[in-house]
């Protein structure tokens, strides 16, 4: 007997095609989609056909089916385009984006510029730039992709990296379209914290600026190595051995410096987002006119408030602004796209003109709630924030990216997105137990996601946590195994256990599941220079800047790179580059010295380590150069000075005792010397730290005999 059917079929071939996708029934959808386009052959049918050959990963049939069609639909000419990128058929994606003229810059097809596929088509654009290294023409495409749709969250991340300089003005239309929905509700509570916070504002104790730590570098020929374990301590020791990345900083075998153990980013002062302006003469010089989006409401009479923006530049001095600055306390309302369900993926082509911001607000298929207002105007409101930490820690700004966080409200701190965001803060400012505590937080709270977990693999190989790696790895690379993440984990736990060829072949697999996942390239080429397969290692930073140009890891991994080939030239102006790009990190000053020193420039090199030591104090790395350069100019006062107080803070470094046996034996003090060669060798039995400062000695007494 046949059982009755619940619903009755639909009337349209579209309709049960969009039924097998949103099932997932992407092979029934493609087979529907082939039988519909055999019958009637229209662009309508075509659209639907690429679609499903896309979702089924059929590149390579869906390239043929389109490359003999004269891609009049916008969106058919994108899915093209897309086809072409992750086929590498780079010259085809470029003249389907920029049809007959690939050469002119940053300018797409009119078919697709007028379509709703233009901001992502610019941000493919953006892509294929970064791929042939044209970073300005990049830039470029991702801001203007960014402008057109602010929520295209990709987009924006893309342009902050790539050096965008005015994320204010990309979100400035969508919120002056919402600026009508604001709401009191909330504001006492805000405005008390506005009130502690300008109590803070006014103590001279709060304005102390968060230390910003430098990266280990990568060990090169002259650098010995430790072969002691690491004691459990937090106690900084030298960073002369091998040298990782991770997704935000370098990774050390050993941390640099003592860890952060009650860091938060909650502390300091709290700069608030301004209220929205009491009448419309404000917005007429509000920063926000340009690009503005009138949404008209039919409930309200009144004209709609602006929501000015201040100059982020303030938060470079937030005391010069305190006063002018307001709670945080307002909500703002938008209207989001329509919420009926559309019964075919083809029928939003009706429109030609994008409308910034991404709003489909005055469609007059919109239909919404209050409730829906509300939650639009929360998700538009919190990327804004999100987006200002992304600019500021993109630019290495780390306490004013900890200032926007704390601007936040106290809901959205809690989200995962800003958790994440915290977590790399910690992370490039050398703070990983305080990173591990939170993504192990993070990670309780959320166990379905893998977004964030190889900055945890990053903090535990830090700790030389050998369990806890491995039972990271084992957990993601059985639960989540087509992810990126995971196998950088699992890289990660291999190169801990120093088995670096299984290492590397975790990594290429990352890259393949995930070509712009940029940590894959920059932690495989460290596991090739342990490996010292050098080319191979320089090709996997090169392969980094390709996804992102501004990658300073990536620069600092040439310098490394070709400082081990003794093409010093070539190493100092890699350095320099990621100087140039992150000028706040000590460890790079401390590379740039040490290149110095190899090309004999000793006074050069001095001053950089003073630079260094400028930033970051505490830096072991730093006092150590420092001491081994005096030694070099024969100031021996001075490098004993350095020693002794860098004994204190690395006090289980053999490379600390073998230089001031050293030291004592240049001063005539023979007892000393002994005893501090004596603890070096206990420390490293094997002696192989030791070996380049041995050979420098033996170097040093034939020069003086002769």
């Amino acid at each position: 007997m046949v059982a009755n059917v619940g619903r009755p079929l639909a009337s349209t071939i579209n309709e049960h095609i969009d039924d097998c996708i949103q099932h997932y029934a992407y092979e029934d959808a493609l087979f529907l989609a082939e039988m519909n386009h055999d019958q009637e052959n229209s662009e309508e049918t075509l659209l639907l056909l690429a679609d499903c050959y896309f979702r089924t990963n059929r590149l390579d049939e869906l390239f043929h089916l389109l490359a003999d069609n004269p891609l009049a639909n916008p969106r058919v000419r994108y899915i093209f385009a897309a086809c072409c990128f992750e086929l590498k058929k780079h010259d085809e994606c470029m003249r389907a984006l920029a049809g007959t003229s690939p050469n002119t810059c940053n300018r797409l097809h009119p078919d697709l510029a007028q379509s709703y596929s233009a901001p992502f088509a610019y941000n493919l654009l953006s892509k294929l730039y970064c791929k042939e290294s044209r970073t300005e023409e990049a830039l470029e495409a991702a801001e203007k992709s960014a402008r057109l749709n602010c929520l295209h969250w990709s987009a924006v991340q893309e342009y902050l990296y790539l050096g965008g300089k005015e994320p204010e003005e990309v979100f400035s239309p969508v919120l002056k379209q919402f600026s009508q929905h604001i709401s009191d509700e909330n504001e006492d509570a805000y405005e008390d914290v506005e009130d502690e916070n300008n109590e803070e504002e006014d103590d001279p104790s709060s304005h102390s600026t968060p230390q910003i730590f430098g990266l280990p570098p990568i060990r090169h020929g002259a650098a010995p190595r430790k072969m002691t374990k690491k004691s459990s301590s937090d106690t900084s020791t030298l960073p002369i051995e091998s040298r990782r990345y991770s997704s935000a900083s370098l990774r050390s075998a050993r941390s640099l410096r003592p860890d952060v153990e009650n860091e938060t980013l909650m502390t300091g002062k709290r700069p608030s987002i301004p209220r929205a302006a009491k009448s419309l003469k404000d917005s007429k010089s509000s920063s926000l006119s340009r690009g503005e989006i009138a949404s008209k409401s039919p409930k309200r009479k009144a004209e709609p408030k602006p929501f000015p923006l201040s100059s982020r530049n303030s938060n470079l001095n937030p005391s010069s602004t305190s006063s002018t600055r307001t709670s945080v306390a307002r909500k703002i309302r938008s209207t989001p796209s329509g919420g009926a369900r559309t019964p075919s993926i083809v029928k939003r082509e009706s429109t030609t003109t994008p409308i910034a911001g991404a709003s489909t607000a005055s469609s007059p298929h919109s239909t919404t709630s209050e409730k829906d207002v509300e939650r639009m105007a929360h998700i538009v409101q919190r990327m804004y924030h999100l987006t200002l930490v992304h600019y500021h820690f993109s630019n290495f700004k780390l306490a004013e990216a900890e200032n926007e966080i704390a601007a936040m409200n106290p809901q959205a701190q809690d989200t995962s997105q800003v958790t994440l965001a915290r977590a790399r803060i910690m992370v490039e400012k050398g703070a990983y137990k305080s990173a591990r505590m939170l993504l192990e937080s993070h990670h309780k709270r959320f166990p379905h996601k893998v977004d964030g977990m190889e900055m945890l693999s990053t903090a535990l190989w830090q700790e030389q946590d050998t369990h806890s790696l491995s039972a990271l790895a084992t957990t993601l690379t059985t639960r989540a195994k087509d992810r990126a993440e995971s196998w950088c984990a699992a890289a990660n736990s291999f190169s801990l256990a120093k088995q670096h060829s299984q290492a590397v072949q975790c990594l290429e697999r990352a890259i393949k599941l995930n070509p712009r996942f940029v940590y894959s390239y920059t932690l495989l080429g460290c596991e090739l220079i342990e490996m010292e397969e050098l080319e191979k290692a320089g090709k996997a930073f090169r392969a980094a800047l390709c996804v992102r140009p501004r990658d300073y890891r990536a620069y600092y991994g040439l310098g490394m790179v070709n400082q081990k080939k003794e093409q010093l030239n070539l190493a100092q102006l890699d350095i320099g580059k990621a100087i140039e790009i992150n000028g706040q990190n000590s460890v790079l000053y401390c590379a740039m010295s040490s290149v110095l020193h190899s090309r004999g420039d000793i006074q050069g090199a001095l001053l950089v380590i003073n630079k260094a030591l400028a930033i970051d104090e505490h830096s072991v790395a730093a006092h150590y150069h420092k001491a081994r350069y005096l030694y070099d100019v024969r100031d021996y006062s001075s490098c004993l000075q350095v020693l002794e107080k860098l004994k204190e803070r690395a006090s289980d470094e053999a490379n600390v005792y073998f230089l001031l046996g050293k030291v004592h034996k240049r001063l005539g003090d023979t007892d000393k010397a002994l005893l501090n060669f004596h603890w070096a060798s206990n420390m490293d039995p094997r002696g192989e730290s030791m070996l380049s400062d041995l050979g420098e000695h033996f170097e040093e007494e034939g020069s003086s005999h002769t």
